[in-house]
């Protein structure tokens, strides 16, 4: 923050844009958990319940995604859809041309059009289409 005002920089974490002693940054990191799945390891099989099913594959419209709870896929919105699950939320980006990934929080689905930006938000869960 400097002068009252919050930056951000558009870098990877990490990644030092600048060095002043006028400005000061932090990033929410994920805490380390034991042990760490793998991706796709296990399979939604009706329902994506986070963090219960974090990394668990999940078949819909002949399309395979993985859940990353706990992390959000910052920007790439293509559409908005109300849905009171994110099962429900993954089904609409199966049938939505070029969604590859799709945020949920407060039953908003926020599809995306890219997967590229990840950024760990506690109060949130995205899920990915596996490739």
């Amino acid at each position: 923050m400097k002068d009252g005002f919050c930056y951000l920089l558009g870098k990877p974490v990490g990644t030092a844009r600048i060095s002043s002693n006028n400005v000061n940054a932090g990033v929410q990191l994920k805490a380390p958990t034991d042990p760490e799945l793998a991706p796709g390891s296990s399979t939604c099989t009706t329902m994506i319940d986070c963090p219960t099913n974090d990394k668990c594959r999940y078949l819909t419209n002949s399309k395979s995604f993985i859940a990353e709870c706990n992390y959000d896929y910052y920007g790439g919105d293509i559409a908005v859809k109300s849905t009171d699950t994110m099962t429900k939320c993954v089904d609409e980006c199966a049938i939505f041309p070029g969604c590859v990934a799709v945020t949920w929080v407060d039953s908003n689905c926020y599809l995306k059009n890219n997967n590229t930006k990840i950024v760990y938000n506690n109060d949130v869960d995205s899920v990915v289409l596996e490739v």
